[in-house]
């Protein structure tokens, strides 16, 4: 009777398992990597297809380490083909095992020479040094509440914040045939390409309040077609955007981006007078979409695969004449465009051009490069430091006209929410602020996103006039009790320049108050360091520069709320934030190490995430210093 229910159980168990493959394969074929990898991962035996989908679903979410892993077998595989080698080399690359990349690069080349991206990335490994140690003045963190498991992309300053393009699912029921392989599918806003399915972009408006993102509100949509990249012409409030038309949409229909144009209805969410953008011999053939427009709106940039280009997707421009008629589209030429594929064009400026490629030398896939230009001509592409490009995608930058070295950006690197996610970007000191740029302080959108615009109006009541500087920074403002009014806390540039001795002596005295036992503490999913942190990371700077062989190691944690994942990427962010803080201010690298710890080590019973408040999930959301070598 035992051997009989054990039989049973085994082939019952055999039946479950062959299931959890066959729904890990479904989730492939549909497209779904990041479902289809954990499946996979179920599993203790996979064919030897199923092991390469297994590690090219890895290697789709960014999962490099654990992509590497599995490519190293699918490599040894008898059948296994340059393009594998190639991705092996991927992985590789972007976990910084440089050599053993290049050795991969060269197999994937000898058995295939045609493979243009594999001859860059060899490239990429002869000049890896000059591109990962440039040194990293900012920081970047996904904008948690406005990401999905969805693309959320090309974010456009709008009112008193950002409007972007956001996927959705338009969810027919009875075309989810691929869907039912759960009884109680729950999972439908997770899906990231679902065949079944017929995906949709709206567009959506995120207002900014005091440095944070209020309540996303969807201002623009179609059953019909999709709206991609797009841009706002100033001079008209006009929108010019990437359609897709998704009428009659099947999973094998194929249809050309195309530049439309229209009006922003925000009563009825939709646009209004919409039509397609006449550009003079731009084949109907051909790709075109995200379009940048200059502030006059007489000049586009936008992107096309259109015939005479130098590889994919090319950046072309064209020009209005008093007719509002579109010139020719003119290719930007060989300084910009490659054999790859140049994207999302972004106007910071009418002289600075900013935009995507995967064709040159750099960190990843696509990365972000800027160009200065003129009437006349274009300048050298120059590549942005890391964070803003990293071993994924990056685009779609958006830089604040206050400071440029605040901003937004696209990425689908490892650790987001899931597809195309959109990053705010910082110094990682406090910024500085142009005065003039902010007599419009009530209008502009980039202000709320950063700061709170009313720390702005009372620095500017602080100073009494813009006249007395020509720069500042906004430290903070306070509320004493019984004060009817908050005092701005600004910094002027002469100040920051030159501090006088009685700062200097405040400052020591401040830091002196703290002790370096102290943790340095974030804010939740935040890696910026706490006010009365910082000090304590000040008194451990000024005594690594009173003790030349003073060597610390940098210990990071969160709290337990998030994934395993994403605790290990939050806590090497906030590791990071410290060790480039230090590093800027004139230590060594070599002198500090560190670990990233996740969610571990708590120093109390809050190893759940309903099981305190977040005051007391608070002291785990920390970094210690500690003495390695003195």
């Amino acid at each position: 009777m035992t051997r009989t229910l054990l039989f049973i159980l085994f082939i019952f168990l055999s039946v479950l398992l062959n299931a959890q493959i066959e729904v890990a394969d479904d989730l492939f074929d549909n497209f779904e990597y990041n479902r289809a990898a954990s499946k996979y991962s179920e599993s203790d035996s996979l064919t030897d297809l199923q092991l390469r989908k297994y590690a090219f679903s890895l290697l789709q979410i960014r999962d490099y380490r654990g992509a590497e892993k599995f490519y190293a077998d699918v490599v040894k595989q008898i059948d296994s083909n340059a393009v594998n080698f190639y991705y092996y080399g991927i992985c590789l690359k972007n976990n910084e095992k440089f050599e053993e990349a290049r050795m991969q690069f060269q197999t994937s080349q000898k058995l295939d020479s045609t493979n243009f991206f594999n001859t860059l990335m060899l490239q990429k490994i002869d000049k890896i040094e000059s591109v990962y140690g440039r040194k990293q003045t900012q920081g970047a963190e996904a904008a948690i509440a406005i990401n999905s498991p969805l693309a959320e992309y090309s974010p456009v300053w709008y009112k008193e914040g950002i409007l972007y393009s956001k996927e959705i699912k338009y969810d027919d029921v009875e075309n989810r045939t691929q869907l039912h392989f759960e009884t109680d599918h729950g999972h439908i806003n997770e899906l990231q390409h679902g065949t079944s399915e017929r995906p949709l972009n709206v567009l959506v408006y995120a207002p900014c309040i005091a440095g944070r993102f209020g309540e996303p509100q969807i201002v623009a949509k179609s059953e019909d077609y999709h709206i991609g990249g797009f841009d706002i012409d100033e001079s008209s409030s006009h929108i010019y955007f990437t359609k897709t038309n998704m009428k009659n949409w099947t999973a094998n229909k194929i249809e050309h981006p195309t530049l439309f144009m229209g009006k922003i209805d925000t009563v009825e969410n939709t646009l209004t007078n919409v039509e397609k953008v006449k550009i003079k011999k731009l084949p109907s053939e051909s790709g075109s979409g995200h379009p940048a427009i200059t502030k006059n709106g007489n000049t586009m940039f936008f992107v096309s695969d259109m015939p005479g280009g130098f590889g994919g997707s090319d950046i072309y421009f064209v020009e209005k004449d008093e007719k509002s008629n579109w010139s020719e589209p003119v290719n930007l030429g060989a300084k910009i465009n490659t054999k790859g594929d140049e994207l999302f064009p972004v106007l910071s400026s009418d002289s600075l051009l900013y935009y995507s490629s995967n064709g040159k030398v750099g960190y990843g896939g696509l990365d972000i490069f800027s160009v200065a230009f003129d009437q006349v001509s274009f300048g050298d592409a120059e590549i942005l430091p890391a964070p803003l490009n990293s071993s994924a995608d990056d685009f779609g930058i958006l830089v604040s006209s206050l400071n440029s070295e605040e901003g937004f950006l696209v990425s689908n690197r490892f650790g987001g929410k899931g597809d195309d996610d959109i990053y705010k970007f910082q110094s990682l000191v406090k910024g500085e602020y142009s005065a003039e740029s902010l007599l419009d302080v009530t209008t502009n959108p980039s202000i709320g996103c950063f700061i709170d615009s009313s720390q702005i109006a009372l620095a500017m009541d602080t100073l009494g006039t813009l006249e007395l500087a020509d720069t500042f920074k906004i430290i903070d403002s306070i509320l004493e009790v019984g004060q009817p009014e908050p005092t701005a806390i600004i910094e002027l540039e002469e100040t920051v320049m030159e501090a006088s001795e009685q700062e200097s002596a405040d400052h020591k005295l401040k830091i002196n108050e703290v002790s370096m036992d102290e943790a340095i503490y974030f804010n939740f999913d935040q890696s910026a360091i706490t006010e009365r942190s910082q000090l304590v990371v000040d008194k451990w700077l000024i005594a690594m520069k009173e003790n030349p062989s003073v060597e610390i190691m940098i210990k990071s944690y969160t709290d337990c709320r998030g994934s395993t994942e994403y605790n290990i990427s939050l806590s090497w962010r906030r590791t990071k934030t410290i060790k480039e803080y230090l590093i800027s201010s004139g230590i060594e690298h070599t002198r500090i190490a560190s670990r990233s710890m996740g969610a571990t080590n708590f120093i109390n019973n809050c190893d759940r995430p309903n099981a305190c408040l977040d005051k007391e999930h608070g002291l785990n959301r920390r970094s210690e210093i500690e003495l390695i070598n003195q």
